[in-house]
């Protein structure tokens, strides 16, 4: 897991001093070719732009740091482990993604896990963050359990038990940081029929920028 973490941090490394690197080309650019209000807001546009930039070598690097601990909380720190056997079903049953990416329920596991943490920390950030997620970065969240759940499915019983085992604690973190919900809001943000849809879609976050989002998708708590 470290060799991940370290090239994740080396990637937000790189990122960060190609963003430097060209701040300062720009400004001598615009120190020595232009002058007056267009050079100004040139200026202050590509402040927005490298600002926007160092927010993504920020969460990189926060993802380098945090990566161990987001697989070790994955199943209880660990203690249901798979064999080759039952790595080679997961990987012949993996469901394929709208994307068309393939993927099995390890991965879909360890996406949600990593989904929640973010949805989890996020909770004690202002609105006004720009790193926050929103409502619809919760819908793909949801749509990653849903992923889950269709990779489950397919398994054979025993090791479709074992692998819900394995998102057990995902499952119970995010059942504890959030509440009872109708499931119209989500429902209307992801445009689809609530009646198709599994628990994780009738929660939503107790507190944080989500929620605040949500109020925006009110009007649908009264539709039929």
């Amino acid at each position: 897991m470290r060799d991940v973490g370290t090239y994740i941090y080396g990637l937000a490394d790189t990122l960060s001093q190609a963003l430097d690197s060209a701040a300062k080309d720009v400004a001598e650019l615009l120190n020595r070719s232009w002058t007056g209000d267009y050079a100004d807001e040139f200026s202050e546009g590509w402040t927005d732009v490298h600002d926007g930039g160092r927010q993504i070598f920020e969460a990189l690097a926060t993802m380098a740091e945090n990566y161990e601990e987001v697989v070790t909380e994955i199943n209880n720190g660990g203690a249901v482990q798979f064999s080759e056997t039952e790595r080679a079903e997961l990987i012949n049953h993996a469901v394929t993604l709208a994307s068309g990416e393939r993927r099995d329920a390890i991965r879909s596991a360890d996406s949600w896990a990593a989904h929640i943490k973010k949805i989890d920390n996020d909770r004690s950030l202002p609105w006004s963050d720009r790193s926050v997620w929103n409502e619809y970065d919760f819908c793909a969240a949801l749509t990653i359990r849903d992923y889950l759940d269709t990779a489950i499915d397919v398994l054979s019983p025993p090791l479709a038990d074992k692998v819900t085992r394995y998102a057990s604690a995902t499952d119970n973190r995010y059942r504890s940081i959030t509440v009872e919900d109708s499931g119209k809001r989500m429902s209307a943000v992801a445009k689809v029929d609530p009646s198709t849809r599994k628990w994780w879609w009738f929660r939503v976050p107790d507190s944080g920028p989500i929620l605040e989002d949500l109020a925006r998708w009110d009007r649908f708590e009264n539709s039929q």
